[in-house]
């Protein structure tokens, strides 16, 4: 009877232990494929406009001053990553320097993104959603943002990006 107990017992620990690496080996395949395979799959497959690099453009705004963008894009099949940097130049001839990280897909000619602040110390945050023109060279959209000053929302109908070469 107590070697029956004892088979019982390592039986049971054996089971405990075969379910627990069997889920750890599920679990390791499913980020292994979700973080490697389908990307590279996507990338594969995707046959859209790559849009990756640096973008520019400037605003000029009597009453707001003029505001300088740099989009650095980076793109993995229709995701996109990087950094949109803002230089501002106030009519009382202040200047700011913002710089968010930006995250956001394309789809059918229309890139939509999402940026926040890099600045812990600061807040900002806003979207840009942007057509894809000129064979790939521009990109010309609206931008939504949230003015710190008054914690209200603000939007530019009229933004333009272009492509730079380096």
């Amino acid at each position: 009877m107590e070697e029956n107990t004892l088979t019982l017992f390592y039986t049971i620990i054996i089971g405990i232990i075969s379910g627990i690496l069997t889920t750890i080996l599920i679990r390791a395949f499913l980020i292994f494929f979700k973080e490697t395979v389908l990307p590279w799959y996507q990338i594969q497959v995707y046959r859209g406009v790559n849009i990756s690099g640096k973008w520019q453009g400037t605003q000029e705004r009597e009453e707001r001053g003029s505001f300088k963008f740099i989009l650095k894009l980076n793109q993995k099949a229709h995701n996109l990553t990087g950094t949109f940097s803002s230089i501002d130049e106030y009519p009382d001839k202040s200047t700011g320097y913002h710089q968010f990280s930006v995250e956001g897909t394309i789809s059918d000619g229309w890139v939509l993104l999402a940026y926040k602040e890099n600045d812990k110390s600061s807040f900002g945050l806003g979207s840009l959603l942007l057509q894809v023109r000129n064979g790939g060279k521009e990109l010309n959209g609206a931008i939504m943002f949230l003015k710190t000053k008054t914690a209200t929302i603000g939007t530019d109908n009229v933004l333009t990006l272009k492509k730079t070469v380096n």
